[in-house]
């Protein structure tokens, strides 16, 4: 009797140490299963990527932005666009570099004046849609486009290097310009810009690179443009300018660089830009500048080149 029930005991103990091995294994290989598939959609996700893009289905509202550009472009005769289609990974777009995404959005840099896309002679206008691409941190488009860039870049506010040099861009430049805070270079020369500069522009505390020259530009250069502590280029040379140079360019520390030259402006020079101690060039030639040559220019110890040639000043050059 004691055997019968000994034997039972050990078969208990038996089909329950089964059922914990089954539960146990089943556990382990569902854990396994589980690790192969999270593997498998890291893999997936990865493939189609550029340099560490984030997924290309990402970008979708900055891919119809740049379609909208693309058909706004009337001659692109070396089909430097061909890229740009939705057959295509948004990040592998000429002249497109991504980042991560944010919102649906991808890119952080269009460069169409780099790459060898510079000699494409791309002609079009620029749609307000481009507007659209709010991740942009670096935005070049020097080519032969044309028209008014009003309504276009103000949304960019991750914006820090603003290049449209080298078109045919006509009416303003638009103050809202200076909402993007976040520009260390802003280039507009070679174009046909007119009326004035924006005042806003001394809202750019962070910008280094300031050059509008080889314009229709008139009126006043704006005093703010003194705001501009962190300014060590600046060029607004070959326009229409007029009235004085602003006493307050005297407060522009940080500059190597100034071309004024070739405007109409006229009164004398200020003597604060003898407060300039890092500047390099000076060129105020081809202007209606009077009066005494401030001899303080003469402590510019690391200015080597100095033109003030064209003008109406006397006195001795210090």
């Amino acid at each position: 009797m004691r055997d019968t029930e000994c034997c039972r005991r050990y078969n208990r103990q038996k089909q329950v140490l089964a059922r914990y091995l089954t539960t146990r294994c089943s556990a382990r290989r569902v854990k396994w299963e589980m690790l192969v598939l999270l593997a498998l959609l890291l893999l997936c996700r990865g493939i189609g990527s550029t340099h560490g893009s984030p997924d290309d289905h990402a970008g979708d509202s900055d891919m119809m932005s740049l379609l909208d550009f693309k058909r706004a472009i009337t001659s692109d005769p070396k089909r430097a666009l061909a890229s740009w289609n939705t057959s295509n990974p948004l990040c592998r777009w000429a002249g497109v570099t991504c980042g991560r995404a944010h919102q649906g959005r991808v890119i952080t840099s269009l460069e169409l004046a780099g790459q060898g896309l510079e000699g494409n002679r791309l002609s079009g206008t620029v749609p307000p849609s481009i507007g659209n691409l709010h991740g942009l941190i670096y935005l070049s488009l020097g080519n032969d486009l044309a028209g008014t860039i009003e309504g276009r870049f103000e949304k960019m506010t991750h914006l820090q290097h603003l290049y449209l040099e080298a078109n045919n861009f006509t009416g303003a430049i638009p103050p809202s310009i200076g909402n993007l805070t976040n520009l260390t270079e802003l280039r507009l020369s070679e174009n046909a810009f007119s009326g004035h500069i924006p005042a806003s522009l001394g809202n750019l505390q962070f910008l280094a690179s300031l050059n509008i020259s080889n314009n229709n530009l008139s009126g006043k250069i704006p005093v703010t443009l003194g705001n501009l502590q962190q300014l060590t280029f600046m060029d607004l040379g070959n326009n229409n300018l007029g009235g004085k140079i602003p006493r307050t360019l005297g407060n522009l520390q940080q500059l190597i660089e100034m071309d004024l030259g070739n405007n109409n402006l006229s009164g004398k020079i200020p003597v604060t830009l003898g407060n300039l101690q890092q500047l390099i060039v000076m060129d105020l030639s081809h202007n209606n500048l009077e009066g005494d040559i401030p001899s303080n220019l003469g402590d510019l110890v690391q200015l080597q080149h100095l033109d003030l040639s064209d003008n109406k000043l006397k006195g001795i050059i210090p």
